[in-house]
């Protein structure tokens, strides 16, 4: 399955979109997911603004398993982005 993510996302129709996208992202990983980090920072590195973050003590359901954490890091993203948005 991440073999076939990663070769999606460098399929290069899939790339180019999303190296058009301006909008910030922020995506999220929890620290003992089974599934790659390797797999979110691919994807972040195509996106122009984009940024990972890593819940710790988290696994794939970081809204579940460290609600608190999750809400700090969506806070903080949204600040940078209401930042970036305002220059």
């Amino acid at each position: 399955v991440f073999a076939s993510w990663t070769a999606a996302s460098r399929a290069s129709a899939f790339a180019e979109r999303l190296a058009r996208m301006h909008a910030p992202a922020l995506l999220i990983h929890g620290e003992e997911d089974p599934r790659p980090l390797f797999a979110i920072q691919d994807l972040a590195a195509r996106l122009p603004h984009a940024e990972v973050a890593v819940i710790r003590r988290a696994g794939h359901y970081p809204w579940l398993e460290e609600p608190e954490a999750l809400a700090r890091q969506l806070a903080a993203f949204s600040r940078r982005a209401q930042a970036l948005a305002s220059r």
